[in-house]
């Protein structure tokens, strides 16, 4: 094969490589990871953090926690994401998104005045959509659309150093993640030995419903006492298998508010 020939084959399979993974469907993203590293009693802990995952997805995270009682907590949180890589189609990021809803409680301690540890047990419900309209016979490209609902079931631990200006914490994550009520025909182009076909997303997750995630993250935020800027890395593994579509990471920036209720009561 000559030298330009050789050239030619390698550019039009990486740019054939970079169009198929630009415009993959999304079945699951990561979300910022809530980490409130409450202490005693009437902790409050709350945020609001909007990140980016790596196949161009805006993701929303929306975070809640309280102390009910020493060593015991409760959270909740949403999480809201919409793929927005194709700017010419203002349609495009409302018809690719999802959500989900999260509620949580779990065991609190201190091991030093400085040193938090938080273990969390979740439930949490949602959707997913994929819509990439009707195919288009000139073009070889993903089309169809897909909609599903997800059942969640997780456990999360956070261990962090906590500051009056300064958090720093890590959190490991296990998700067990359902999709039931699949729908649609969405079909994607997989590119597999320099052969590209086409992948009925729709049958593979009907057989495909239940995926094992971990997701270890990383946060770090500090400012004021009571409000501070939150700073977040979280990466997501399936443990099922690789042939699922998802995101597999997500930086986040956001604002967080810690203060205790019974102290603004005095």
């Amino acid at each position: 094969m000559l030298p330009f020939q050789t050239a030619s084959k390698c550019s039009f399979l990486l740019f054939l490589a970079l169009c198929i993974s630009s415009c993959s469907p999304v079945l699951y993203a990561p979300k910022t990871q809530n980490i409130p590293l409450l202490q005693n009693k009437g902790d409050i802990g709350a945020s609001v953090n909007i990140g980016s995952t790596d196949e161009i997805s805006t993701v929303t995270d929306i975070h809640g926690a309280y102390c009910i009682r020493p060593g015991f907590g409760v959270i909740g949180n949403v999480s809201l994401y919409r793929i927005t890589e194709n700017e010419d189609n203002p349609d495009f990021s409302k018809n690719n998104r999802g959500g989900i809803v999260e509620l949580g409680a779990g065991y609190l301690t201190n091991f030093t005045e400085k040193i938090v540890f938080e273990g969390y047990g979740l439930l949490g419900s949602g959707t997913i959509k994929n819509d990439f309209g009707i195919q288009d016979p000139g073009f070889f490209g993903d089309y169809g659309k897909l909609e599903a609902s997800i059942f969640n079931v997780g456990v999360q631990a956070n261990i962090g150093f906590k500051w009056k200006y300064l958090h720093i914490a890590m959190a490991n994550r296990f998700s067990s993640v359902h999709y039931y009520a699949i729908e649609g025909d969405l079909h994607s182009v997989e590119y597999k030995d320099e052969v590209s076909s086409y992948k009925n997303q729709v049958d593979y997750l009907q057989n495909n419903s239940n995926h094992l995630f971990y997701e270890p993250a990383f946060m770090v935020r500090g400012a004021l006492k009571h409000l501070k800027v939150e700073l977040q890395f979280s990466n997501s593994f399936n443990l099922i298998t690789n042939e699922l579509n998802y995101d597999q990471y997500v930086l986040s920036l956001g604002a967080h508010i810690n203060f205790n209720v019974f102290d603004f009561m005095k």
